[in-house]
């Protein structure tokens, strides 16, 4: 079944900062930078941020299955965009030292604390996802977009895909934040009620799918060379179609 629906979150004490809508550069800026949650709080210094992409056990679990994957298809450049805190990121760059990554964030205060924490990285940009033409790098370039499913609607991700395969992005690796199941549909109903109840407006956090319609959405510009999970969570390597 084909069916996406909009994620709504209640973020508590720090709605206000964040606002009605999570999908703007600015929002995300409020929310990494000037939020009190630490879960979601970009840190100020660099040795909280190491111990933090160092604590991360999933992320590092992650890191090492996408590492694996890009070594056995001798990937020379990783592209990664929206890499928020980049703990990923890091990551990979320990266990891949020999190659080259370049971050990509698109939320202007994130992106210069990040320049100031992510000393490894080979690269840090500014980068929108929407933008009409993706950078061009070698030719073993992987495009790497990790648990960014939910900040764009469908109709913005085929037009993404059109504009990656335009801009001949061959390899695309996209690793999914989670899929619709009965369970986050009822989730996502409670929450919704137990709101109203109490007169609370969660904050516009972006979209659910299913896996059908995730799939659905890179057509017909790429077809599936590998799928398989990467940290508990589903990843698709992607190939070009020309």
């Amino acid at each position: 079944m084909k069916l996406t629906i909009p994620h709504r979150y209640d973020f508590g004490q720090n709605a206000e900062v964040v606002g009605d809508n999570l999908l703007s550069s600015a929002a995300w800026d409020r929310l990494r930078l000037d939020a009190a949650d630490p879960s979601f709080v970009l840190a100020t210094d660099r040795a909280t941020w190491l111990q933090r992409c160092k604590q991360s056990v999933d992320t590092t679990i992650r890191a090492k299955e996408i590492g694996e994957i890009i070594t056995a298809k001798k990937f020379c450049t990783i592209f990664s965009v929206g890499v928020g805190c980049a703990c990923l990121e890091y990551q990979l760059k320990v266990q891949l030292p020999h190659v080259r990554l370049i971050c990509a964030e698109f939320s202007p205060r994130v992106l210069q604390r990040l320049s100031a924490l992510f000393l490894k990285a080979d690269q840090i940009i500014f980068f929108d996802m929407t933008s009409p033409q993706w950078p061009k790098f070698d030719d073993k370039t992987l495009y790497l977009l990790n648990r960014v499913d939910t900040d764009l609607s469908d109709s913005q991700w085929k037009q993404v895909f059109a504009n990656m395969a335009r801009s001949k992005a061959d390899h695309v690796m996209v690793v999914a934040t989670g899929f619709i199941t009965f369970k986050t549909l009822a989730w996502e109903t409670l929450q919704h009620c137990r709101n109203f109840w109490r007169h609370r407006s969660a904050t516009l956090a972006g979209y659910l799918r299913t896996k059908e319609m995730f799939k659905s959405l890179w057509l017909p510009h790429y077809k599936i060379e590998m799928e398989q999970p990467v940290g508990g969570l589903a990843s698709f390597l992607l190939r070009r179609i020309e």
